[in-house]
């Protein structure tokens, strides 16, 4: 099944985007823009062969969909992010060597930004279906973080976060099997809107359909008959 049949996603992540921006601002304590450059469907085999060796693998629980999910983060940003809290220069953009291996305070600040990350998934997650997302680990390898068969669905969402001079891309992996069972794709512009005008779709399971349907008053209007003998 292509995302496009699950029109609630793209909701879910545009309300990822505000909320995310919101909460590395404060966490960088710098200017943060992030916009969503792409969602796509693909096979998971795909996407791994062909995302840099450099990147950082988080591999995270979904909780109450019994299974996993991804975030990568690209060199670029996981340096920009160690730069900005490590007290690095303003206004020079990332100097460091991208190659080198990061220390264990680095991989603790990494793992810190996806917990972040992590949280404000769950919260954008949550007008559509309660979900709890907890971190697992942090793989240097793309071997060690394989979530899925090679010929598995996904969904691949790239976040580009801006911090003024330092920029980089940060990956969400969904297996779409889980998506399916979890996401209904029916908005509705009845339903509560959030604070930016977006309606909310909810997860309803059929009692829950029932019980959401508009009743109406039936009145059954009351009418004589004669009786007469032949």
């Amino acid at each position: 099944m292509a995302y496009e049949r699950l029109p609630m996603l793209e909701i879910v992540f545009d309300r990822l985007v505000r909320i995310m921006s919101s909460t590395l601002r404060s966490f960088t304590n710098d200017n943060v823009e992030i916009t969503m450059e792409s969602i796509q469907s693909m096979r998971f085999g795909d996407y791994m062969n062909a995302v840099p060796s450099s990147s950082m693998f988080a591999v995270f629980k979904a909780v109450q969909w019994e299974n996993y999910g991804l975030i990568v983060v690209d060199s670029s940003l996981s340096y920009s992010i160690i730069d900005i809290l490590m007290g690095g220069p303003r206004g020079t953009g990332h100097a460091g060597v991208e190659a080198r291996p990061h220390t264990a305070i680095e991989r603790a600040l990494i793992e810190k930004l996806i917990t972040l990350a992590l949280n404000d998934l769950s919260t954008a997650f949550s007008p559509v279906c309660a979900i709890t997302l907890t971190f697992e680990r942090l793989e240097i390898s793309a071997r060690f973080a394989a979530i899925a068969r090679a010929s598995n669905a996904v969904v691949m969402t790239r976040l580009h976060i801006d911090m003024e001079d330092r920029s980089g891309n940060m990956d969400l992996i969904i297996p779409m099997q889980r998506l399916n069972l979890s996401v209904i794709s029916c908005p509705n512009s009845s339903w509560e809107k959030d604070s930016g005008g977006i309606p909310y779709g909810k997860t309803i399971s059929f009692p829950r359909f029932l019980r959401l349907m508009p009743r109406f008053p039936l009145c059954l209007r009351k009418r004589s008959f004669p009786f007469r003998k032949s």
